[in-house]
């Protein structure tokens, strides 16, 4: 359903030239209505559905026994180990092969890449497709690791997120990742406040990360240069 949803975009504003945010806009919440609609007509309930089963954790032998990092190791979601290797495989892949400088010409100067004969649209296309594939995958996380049940809405504008540490991290994998980590912290410090002996408004706690993304993208986002040519379409 992701790469269905990443070639839809893709579709929009590629072949028919549509405004990209606007597409964006449109597309986000055709997917919150469409989750919607399968959570009914699957469980014949609203809000929420079943109960079903869950990724259990794992522990890796040995390296859990490693000083300070051992907890990376220890009772961890697969998700965690997986995210890191797609990390150092999208790394691998834009800086050490040459279809990855490809796509980074193509970010900067799409006409001299098409000039030379490179179909850019179908880079695109495959591109906005892996991504999708990506946010779905990530969206996955919090059905069926996190959670063992999808609720409506239950990203909660972390899709968003995603994207400032995207522009955060300057458009590179490790750089997004070492943002993501930052708003992981803003994220879990909820869960510490909420336990302190401090008392805060729960509204105000639930606030937090996002207050972090908009202080981090107010401080950085004028600074972090992105491709040249994003936004821009190649006829």
């Amino acid at each position: 359903m992701g790469i269905l949803t990443g070639w839809l975009y893709g579709l929009f504003c590629l072949k028919w030239k549509a405004q990209q945010s606007v597409v964006g806009v449109g597309v986000n919440l055709f997917a919150s209505g469409a989750t919607a609609v399968l959570l009914k007509a699957i469980w014949q309930a609203e809000g929420m559905s079943e109960s079903v089963a869950s990724i259990p954790n794992i522990t890796v032998p040995v390296l859990n026994k490693i000083p300070v990092i051992g907890g990376l190791f220890k009772s961890q979601s697969p998700y965690l180990y997986l995210t890191i290797l797609i990390v150092a495989a999208v790394w691998i892949f834009f800086y050490k092969t040459k279809y990855g400088v490809r796509y980074r010409a193509i970010g900067d100067q799409p006409f001299a890449v098409q000039s030379c004969g490179v179909n850019v649209n179908r880079y695109r296309y495959i591109a906005m497709m892996v991504s999708g594939a990506l946010a779905g995958l990530a969206g996955s996380y919090l059905s069926i690791s996190q959670n063992n049940l999808f609720v409506v809405d239950m990203t909660a504008g972390r899709g968003f997120m995603g994207l400032a540490a995207n522009i955060f991290g300057g458009w590179n994998p490790i750089g997004s990742m070492g943002a993501g980590l930052v708003f992981a912290v803003a994220q879990a410090g909820r869960f510490y406040l909420n336990d302190s002996a401090i008392q805060i408004p729960s509204q105000i706690i639930q606030m937090l990360p996002y207050v972090v993304t908009l202080v981090i993208l107010l401080i950085v986002g004028k600074k972090a240069k992105g491709p040249e040519s994003l936004g821009k379409l190649v006829d």
